[in-house]
């Protein structure tokens, strides 16, 4: 028997409900004990461990009610989540490019993403090489990938739970993108990567370290925005623009300022439309 659309809007807010539940009590246990210590500071950082690594942190509730308020209201959410991630951080010298690369659509079974790639030409002050569909290949990327300053992919990311390693993005010709394919790349003139692809911060259960973000940082990228789960073609073009709206040099900052554009503007506030992002690495 067909659920009424009364029982059906009434599932959705026990579901609404839960996560909000869960996201306050995350917030209580994570962030309320030093939430003093935070005062003052634009940024935060977390450094997830585990199942943490999972946890979308800019989304926790800080305070809940009808009106739910979220911690990147009040503070820019970034992750450190390891001291080789620091040591890049402290190394990078900065890029001397005024070039952006944008890949978009590789397969043509994504227009949103082709439609994103046009979007964040217009978007950028930098000089922009795009390539979209059969000219988004891996000849390509890897030649111009390394000498641009920003890099931003909108394509497939596809999550190898069981072999991490075997994840990839796919680039045109059904290329896939792996985790040693960019690893082995050298990418330590540019200051950005942005996948806008699916689960591109996650790895395996028990291996959280192998994932495609953390590879572009071994090659180098100090400043790498990621995913955790499916993300929505819409809402991720929304995002997407906006975060170069705010760009300058601090991702982490240009982040959060489009999210918080979203939970303002109504659309897509439900954090299934923007938490999934972050930024991991420096600003």
């Amino acid at each position: 028997m067909k659920a009424k659309s009364g029982e059906n809007a009434k599932s959705t807010e026990e579901i609404d409900r839960q996560l909000y539940d869960g996201l306050h009590g995350l917030y209580r246990q994570l962030v309320l004990p030093v939430e003093d210590m935070l005062d003052g500071y634009e940024h935060v950082y977390f450094v997830p461990s585990g199942a943490l690594a999972e946890v979308p942190f800019s989304s926790l509730v800080t305070k809940r009610g009808e009106r739910n308020r979220f911690l990147v209201e009040d503070h820019a959410v970034g992750l450190m989540p390891s001291l080789y991630l620091v040591h890049v951080y402290l190394t990078h010298l900065g890029s001397a490019s005024e070039q952006m690369l944008i890949f978009g659509d590789p397969d043509g079974s994504l227009p949103g993403a082709r439609k994103e790639a046009e979007e964040i030409r217009d978007h950028v002050p930098m000089i922009t090489e795009m390539r979209i569909g059969d000219a988004a290949d891996y000849a390509t990327f890897a030649e111009l990938g390394p000498l641009s300053r920003a890099v931003h992919l909108a394509t497939h990311g596809v999550l190898d739970a069981v072999a991490p390693e075997e994840s990839y993005l796919l680039l045109s010709g059904n290329r896939k993108l792996k985790l040693i394919d960019i690893q082995l790349m050298d990418f330590s003139d540019t200051d950005l990567v942005f996948l806008s692809a699916c689960e591109t911060g996650l790895g395996g259960q028990g291996i959280e370290f192998q994932t495609l973000s953390r590879a572009f940082a071994h090659a180098g990228v100090p400043t790498v925005a990621a995913t955790l789960w499916q993300v929505s073609d819409a809402a991720t073009l929304d995002l997407a623009t906006r975060f170069y709206d705010h760009y300058e040099d601090d991702a982490v900052v240009a982040m959060a300022e489009a999210q918080r554009v979203m939970i303002a503007e109504g659309r897509f506030a439900h954090p299934a439309a923007w938490a999934g992002f972050s930024i991991m690495g420096m600003p």
